[in-house]
């Protein structure tokens, strides 16, 4: 299915592994540029690799700890013209969403806040369980 996302470009959070890699593969597949952002640099050279290695698209990384509202401020300003992002950074332990419940993920995935892309437009965390 072609979304006409061509050429846009990401900025995935989140990006060294599971669904946030996942979502980085996806959105290149679908020829989009992509930015991803986790805390450990040597998992997102991985991830980052193995995009660039299927896809013809830039593909541009950065760790930081986004519980850091300077590490926040960093990387929006270092990216001030994304299309798309996607924030799926959160420290919530593995399990399903029974075992873990909404104490814990609530503890887990604070609110940071409004973060704000490019375009101003503003994005808030939500919450699983309303």
């Amino acid at each position: 299915m072609d979304l006409k996302l061509t050429g846009r470009t990401a900025l995935i959070t989140g990006a060294s592994k599971g669904i946030g890699a996942g979502i980085a593969e996806w959105f290149a597949q679908e020829g989009v540029n992509v930015v991803l952002v986790a805390r450990s640099a040597d998992l997102l050279q991985q991830v980052a690799n193995g995009i660039r290695s299927k896809h013809q698209v830039n593909v541009q990384t950065m760790a930081a700890d986004l519980s850091d509202p300077a590490a926040r401020d960093k990387v929006f300003k270092a990216f001030p013209d994304i299309d798309i992002l996607i924030n799926n950074a959160g420290a919530i332990p593995g399990g399903s969403i029974e075992d873990v419940g909404p104490v814990i993920v609530t503890t887990s995935w604070p609110p940071h806040g409004p973060m704000t892309c490019g375009k101003s437009e503003r994005f808030t965390a939500a919450s699983v369980f309303g």
